[in-house]
């Protein structure tokens, strides 16, 4: 049995995950999992789909069907893939490759997303942010006249001292 707990939408999408996998047809069958770094997942699908297609390959839907499955899975922001042999999946795992880089990917700015495995977001954007020389926005001073003398609120915060 497999007790799952959490909001409605995420019980779904793990559901339908477990029905793929809950099925005998799965047996036998090479599967991988993976994020895409500079691609889209959707956009990666239609892309790596066409090429597979023209390669003489085919994709299905479900792993009932002969052909490479490709699934989405929103909750992971993954890509599960299915094959019937080593070769179908070497042939996705090798486009891939070539077609998730910076310089395949939009020249639009866009957001990345990067969920980090074994450290706090927060703790690699401290680290992101030292190692840049970024640091938080400083208050702004108002403006005073040069003939009123600095209060406390008035003088500018310690700046923490940076490594060199």
């Amino acid at each position: 049995m497999i007790l799952l707990y959490g909001q409605a939408s995420q019980v779904k999408q793990i559901m339908e995950f477990i029905e793929i996998f809950d099925v005998p047809c799965i047996r036998g069958k090479k599967k991988t999992m993976f994020r895409l770094t500079y691609r889209r997942i959707d956009d990666f699908i239609k892309q790596i789909s066409q090429i597979l297609e023209g390669m003489g390959l085919s994709i299905t839907k479900s792993p009932n069907e002969p052909g490479i499955v490709l699934f989405l899975i929103k909750a992971l922001g993954s890509l599960l893939v299915i094959a019937v042999d080593d070769k179908s999946l070497n042939n996705v795992l090798k486009w891939k490759e070539g077609l998730d880089t910076p310089g395949a990917a939009c020249s639009q700015e866009r957001p990345f997303a990067y969920i980090p495995r074994y450290r706090a977001a927060s703790d690699l954007v401290k680290f992101i942010r030292t190692l840049y020389g970024i640091m938080a926005a400083q208050k702004p001073i108002p403006a005073r006249p040069s003939d009123q003398p600095l209060t406390p609120e008035d003088r500018p915060a310690p700046q923490p001292h940076q490594l060199q």
